[in-house]
């Protein structure tokens, strides 16, 4: 099993899935930076971190910022377990801001735009995406 947790309980990294849960202006925030191909075996590693994120939101609801610049995508089953993840989570999370620099990443916001309760927004910088997420 590839997981370590930093010294700080927030910022964690399963795989090549660093992710953090912070908290700004009372909204839990949950960052998540995939790099490479993620398989299902990691995303099924992860879901214990993003429901602990969602446990300790006093709302039971997230915002969510995805950092995929150095994202190439999914195995097939670990993409359907990313929808049925979403899916089962879809009224849990307020925001999600997408960093990516390619095309395809912004067809999955607007397709996530349809399937999640959500405001899904792609950024091509990080700190924008970052503001946008924490407004």
């Amino acid at each position: 099993m590839c997981i370590s947790t930093a010294l700080s309980s927030t910022k964690n990294q399963i795989c090549n899935i660093d992710f953090s849960i912070d908290t700004y202006h009372g909204e839990v925030v949950v960052l998540l930076k995939p790099v490479g191909k993620i398989t299902k075996e990691v995303l099924l590693l992860t879901k214990p971190f993003i429901e602990d994120a969602l446990a300790e939101s006093p709302e039971k609801s997230v915002r969510l910022i995805i950092d995929a610049t150095e994202f190439s995508g999914w195995e097939y089953d670990s993409f359907l377990e990313d929808v049925k993840l979403g899916l089962r989570h879809r009224k849990d999370i307020d925001k999600i801001a997408f960093c990516g620099h390619q095309h395809w990443q912004e067809i999955i916001v607007e397709l996530a735009n349809h399937i999640m309760n959500a405001d899904v927004q792609y950024f091509e910088h990080l700190p924008e995406a970052e503001l946008w997420a924490t407004l």
